[in-house]
Parts: C-alpha cells; sequence; structure tokens
C-alpha cells in the first residue's frame, strides 16, 4: 500500500505471508515452514533531489524443523528472522545546471545493512550474513531510459571476509 502525500513524497508499507515449503515432504514431516515479511519504504523528490529508502523484516516458521528436514548443520542452519535494509540520497546536478535537459548527473551516496540469519535454532549464525555495505557513485541518464553507472561499494561484515568493489552497469526500460 503506498500513499502519495505532498508533490514528490510516496510513503509505503507492504506484507507476505505464507507457506515457504515447495517440495515434497521428508517422509514422516508435516512442516508448514510459514514464511512472512513486511517492509517499510519512502522516496521523496524534490528539485533534483532524491531520498529514499526502504526497511524489511521477516520471520519463517518452524526454521529448526526446516533445517533438520534439509539436512542443515552448523551455520548453514536456517534462522527464525531476518532483517535488512538502505537509504539512499542522490542529486541531480544536470537538471538544475541546464534546465530543460533531458540529460541526468546524479552523484549518489547509499547504505546498506542486512542480517539474513537471526535466531538460529540448533545452529549457529554465520557472521558473514550480517553485513553493511557503502556504496558512492554516479548516475549518467543520456535519455530517460537510459542509464550509465560507475561505484565504489565499501562491503563489510561481522566476520571480516566481504571485499571492496568497483562497479560499472548499462542499463535501460524498453
Amino acid at each position: 500500500m503506498d500513499w502519495k502525500g505532498a508533490p514528490g513524497l510516496t510513503l509505503g508499507v507492504s506484507g507476505f505471508t505464507g507457506d515457504a515449503w515447495q517440495a515434497s515432504q521428508v517422509p514422516g514431516a508435516s512442516l508448514s515452514a510459514r514464511t512472512s515479511l513486511v517492509d517499510v519504504h519512502g522516496d521523496w523528490r524534490w528539485r533534483g533531489f532524491q531520498v529514499r529508502g526502504l526497511w524489511a523484516s521477516g520471520t519463517i516458521g518452524e526454521a529448526g524443523e526446516l533445517s533438520d528436514a534439509l539436512g542443515l548443520t552448523g551455520s548453514d542452519r536456517l534462522g527464525e528472522r531476518f532483517a535488512g535494509g538502505y537509504g539512499e540520497v542522490l542529486y541531480d546536478v544536470a537538471s538544475q545546471a541546464w534546465p530543460g535537459t533531458e540529460w541526468s548527473l546524479a552523484p549518489y551516496y547509499r547504505v546498506e545493512r542486512y542480517d539474513t540469519q537471526d535466531r538460529v535454532p540448533g545452529g549457529s549464525e554465520d557472521p558473514a550474513n550480517e553485513r553493511e555495505i557503502l556504496t558512492f557513485g554516479v548516475a549518467v541518464k543520456p535519455h530517460p531510459q537510459v542509464v550509465l553507472k560507475a561505484d565504489r561499494e565499501l562491503r563489510s561484515d561481522q566476520a571480516n571476509t566481504e571485499t571492496s568493489r568497483w562497479n560499472v552497469a548499462l542499463g535501460w526500460l524498453f
């Protein structure tokens, strides 16, 4: 569900719940493995400036029993909870410097944090699954449906196993 408030502002919430078991049940097992997910999100745009973010959180029912049925052990077991989100800010320099241009030149900065494995019944959390990514870069749009992006990701996790990287991408809508 989204709400459009003041011009350029969108706030919303969404959710899902359902049985996540998609294969034949293990003989003698009767698992529902209900997965539930909720998110809150927002986007605000004003005079070339954009701020957006999202936070999502979820649960997996019977995570311990499901891990047993799948033969998962130790830090490979499923967590009962997971959560994460991001916040991003960008500013379109071209729209302000050259009013009326179709081009966009937008430096941006994004912060992401997520943990895909929390409360692990019968096992242990893998610290590599608790991550933070700081991204800064620039997006160039020579046309509203074409973008060229270059950015730097500074990646870290609780196990100190992540590697930072450079990214270059070309995207288009058709």
